[in-house]
């Protein structure tokens, strides 16, 4: 018998994605000041992505292990997404960085056999 449990995390939007940065490309000098426009909207609220993974498994061999079976259980589940969000673009930004309160998870068995029909020193064969 075997299990595994873990979980891990992803903040792989970038960096400093919680902050609003400004930059003063494209802008022209007025009153001789370099003007500075917001690049990104701020989301101080958003956290790392969670990933959630559980396996259970038997491994079973009869007649000296000449016949295996396996059978396997396995859920991941990835809650927290961070998305880009879209907004109106009226508020001069067309997205922000935040967390999906939405959960995906995938699930399913796994099975497999295996046999060695013949094994002698000369020839073996297993399917």
């Amino acid at each position: 018998m075997r299990g595994s449990y873990g979980t891990t995390g992803s903040d792989a939007i970038g960096d400093y994605k919680y902050l609003t940065r400004y930059s003063s490309q494209n802008t022209n000098i007025y009153a001789g000041i370099q003007p500075l426009i917001p690049t990104q909207h701020a989301n101080p609220d958003y956290q790392w992505q969670v990933n959630k993974k559980l396996e259970v498994a038997i491994d079973l061999g009869f007649l000296k292990d000449r016949i295996n079976v396996e059978v396997a259980y396995y859920r991941n589940r990835c809650g927290n997404q961070l998305i880009q969000f879209p907004t109106p673009a009226f508020t001069g930004f067309t997205n922000v960085a935040a967390n999906s309160p939405a959960l995906v998870q995938n699930d399913g068995w796994e099975f497999s056999a295996a046999a060695k029909v013949v094994n002698t020193r000369t020839f073996s064969w297993s399917v």
